[in-house]
């Protein structure tokens, strides 16, 4: 196990027990979620720091191979830009913000809807998005056959990366035809629902706001 590049061992002085870890991560989080939530509740942020802090001591043990020291960083850690639980996280609340919006000004709409609705892909971001959605079960099944989580986090955060591509490139709230606003709304459900199961299959939660 490495911390800043030096390995963390009793012989050295610098062994650092899980519950100090937890502490450690629990602390550093608890900041990022009252930067992003200054007028949540005590309770609130300390729940939040808990699923942030141990999300990011999970995935960073799991997102390494076996094959390598397992290093602690920080601030690559709570890195809200890529390789990270908490990025993995905020994606995931991202999508739960655009849903809400879109239920907002357009109406709730049932699952059996969309389900009905055809898929079309008037740009390219979400066409590598659906391809992307396509690999999940293939990924599950080489991470299960290797017994190798980290393809899981791999994937995740291609994942992410294609979401916010597409985030960035189309705008579904602006989306006036029906269709092709049901058909991005399918889409990124189905991005929510990969990115909550696949954080699952980690054993990381993912918050419904952050």
């Amino acid at each position: 196990v490495l911390s800043g590049g030096k390995k963390m061992s009793t012989r050295g002085g610098t062994l650092i027990e899980l519950e100090e870890l937890f502490n450690q991560a629990k602390e550093k989080s608890k900041e990022i979620s009252q930067a992003k939530n200054p007028e949540a509740s005590p309770e609130e942020l300390e729940n939040l720091a808990e699923i942030i802090g141990l999300g990011a001591i999970i995935y960073n043990d799991l997102s390494q191979s076996r094959n390598t020291n397992i290093a602690f960083d920080w601030e690559k850690m709570l890195s809200l830009e890529g390789s990270s639980a908490i990025y993995l996280q905020y994606s995931y609340v991202r999508v739960q913000s655009i849903l809400k919006k879109i239920i907002a000004t357009y109406g709730e709409i049932s699952a059996n809807t969309l389900k009905k609705e055809e898929m079309i892909f008037a740009d390219k971001s979400e066409f590598a998005l659906a391809k992307k959605l396509m690999l999940f079960p293939e990924v599950i099944a080489k991470a299960q056959k290797n017994n190798s989580p980290h393809y899981v986090c791999v994937y995740l955060e291609e994942l992410a990366q294609s979401f916010n591509s597409f985030y960035n490139a189309v705008s579904i709230l602006k989306t006036e035809e029906r269709k092709l606003r049901n058909s991005r709304i399918a889409l990124i459900s189905a991005v929510a629902l990969v990115i909550k199961k696949g954080l699952g299959l980690l054993s990381i939660k993912a918050p419904e706001k952050m």
